[in-house]
């Protein structure tokens, strides 16, 4: 006995057609009111209608609503490629990177198994999150650096005493503040101990710094600026740079409330060490944030871009499929060996497309080549 039809579906069937019609001749508010009378009509058992209108919201640049349906697509099936796709474009939209970048992973991994037309698509808007992601990052990061600047200089301003902050030794020795006979002076005095109190305790250590501003650099192939120290071994960057923060005792400095021609000596001595250790290692950070040239071995030599879908050839060579394949459909002989090729003697480059992931999150700014 066959299933009784639904009336309701079948109605809304027919509005999700004539909505595609009109999305297709770009009429994109007709058809966001085509799949909302749809809706209407099914109710959530045809999700594919919030699929469709959030792509018709997409078109009006309406993100807010393309979230809402997106979402509510995902609801029923969260490996829904459209539904990821779109969902990553709202949330990079609003510079939310992380969850943008997340939901474009899932929908080029759907894509490619399904080896679905929009995966160029995908991975191009994949790239222009991450690639955002990493400005934001190094934004915050320059930020971050200029900062510990202004820090290094604030110390060597902190530990030079200033004249309504001088001590005097008393009879017992005891180095004392000196009173003065204006009470206004001595409460000069005192306000000026306790902001460079206070701005000694707000500076990080070197080492705590440090760590937090290099998280994700490469460290690899930094050059140190000469002029602060003797450069470490390029393979030992890191560690070097950490062992001569913690040993020059770079961090918070010491509060000197003395005015003694020796005790300023050694201060001056202490705050030019320190000085020298910031400039080093802020120069070696300046170094490792330059983007560079993206390694040939990563590129397709046909389109000169960087690989998204690499396939190997008989002969050993690799190109980006799609561009291959549509040389292919001309030309059956290999772009580079000039031998006879055929479609089903090429194949997926699956350890480079891994080896050009890896370089790619190592060195983020790489994304930008591929936007």
């Amino acid at each position: 006995m066959p299933k009784p039809v639904d009336p309701g579906l079948e109605v809304a069937e027919k509005l999700k057609v004539e909505g595609n019609a009109l999305f297709s001749k770009s009429k994109y508010g007709a058809a966001v009111e085509k799949y909302t009378e749809a809706i209407t009509m099914a109710g959530h058992r045809m999700p594919v209608l919030f699929v469709n209108r959030a792509m018709a919201y997409k078109k009006r640049e309406d993100w807010e609503h393309v979230m809402e349906d997106a979402s509510t697509a995902l609801s029923f099936d969260k490996g829904n490629m459209k539904a990821n796709y779109l969902a990553g474009l709202a949330h990079s939209h609003h510079h939310d990177y992380d969850l943008a970048i997340r939901h474009l992973n899932k929908a080029l991994e759907a894509a490619r198994e399904a080896n679905s037309s929009i995966k160029d698509d995908i991975w191009h808007e994949l790239a222009k999150a991450k690639y955002a992601q990493w400005q934001q990052e190094r934004g915050r990061k320059r930020q971050m650096l200029d900062r510990f600047r202004s820090a290094s200089v604030a110390a060597a301003a902190a530990v030079r005493p200033s004249p309504s902050c001088e001590s005097i030794e008393s009879s017992a020795g005891i180095r004392q503040p000196q009173h003065d006979q204006d009470f206004q002076n001595r409460s000069s005095g005192r306000d000026c101990q306790a902001e460079t109190t206070k701005q000694a305790e707000e500076l990080p250590t070197g080492v705590g710094w440090f760590r937090r501003l290099t998280s994700g650099f490469d460290f690899s192939s930094s050059t140190p600026n000469a002029q602060a120290g003797s450069s470490p071994p390029a393979s030992d960057n890191e560690s070097a740079i950490v062992n001569r923060l913690s040993g020059q005792g770079v961090g918070k400095p010491c509060i000197v409330m003395v005015s003694d021609s020796a005790a300023s000596a050694k201060t001056d001595e202490k705050v030019q060490q320190d000085a020298d250790v910031w400039t080093w290692a802020t120069d070696i950070l300046e170094d490792l944030d330059k983007p560079t040239e993206v390694p040939s071995v990563f590129t397709c030599p046909l389109t000169m871009e960087v690989f998204r879908d690499p396939a190997i050839t008989k002969y050993g060579q690799s190109y980006e499929k799609s561009v291959l394949l549509e040389h292919l459909k001309q030309n059956k002989w290999d772009p580079i060996t000039r031998g006879a090729l055929t479609e089903a003697e090429v194949y997926p480059n699956l350890g480079l497309r891994q080896a050009v992931q890896n370089y790619l999150d190592e060195h983020p700014w790489a994304w930008g080549e591929c936007v």
